[in-house]
C-alpha cells in the first residue's frame, strides 16, 4: 500500500515527504494513507483525506485509519494553516 510509513523512515523524514506531497495535492484532490502489514485485508489500516483550497479534511478511515495520520495533519496544518479533525 503505502511506502511513507515509519517501518520506513522516521518522523522528521515523513513529516518532509507529506510536506511536499500534500502541496502538490489540488483542491478537490484525496490524499490516502494506509498500511497493509499482512495479506489479510483485516489488517489494512487507511484514512482517505479530502483537500480544499485551505484545509485537509478526513473523509474516511478504515480500522482506525492511518497509523502516520498525526504527521499527515502537522504537514497540512503546516502548508494549509487548517484542518478538520474528527476527534
Amino acid at each position: 500500500m503505502n511506502v511513507l510509513t515509519r517501518k520506513y523512515f522516521d518522523d522528521r523524514r515523513l513529516a518532509r515527504a507529506f510536506r511536499a506531497t500534500l502541496q502538490n495535492v489540488l483542491p478537490g484532490g484525496l490524499f490516502v494513507s494506509g498500511r497493509s502489514p499482512s495479506v489479510d485485508p483485516r489488517d489494512l489500516r487507511a484514512t482517505i483525506f479530502a483537500r480544499d483550497a485551505d484545509r485537509l479534511t478526513i473523509m474516511s478511515k478504515l480500522n482506525g485509519g492511518s497509523e502516520e495520520e498525526d504527521l499527515i495533519l502537522e504537514a497540512a496544518d503546516t502548508i494549509l494553516g487548517a484542518v478538520d479533525r474528527d476527534d
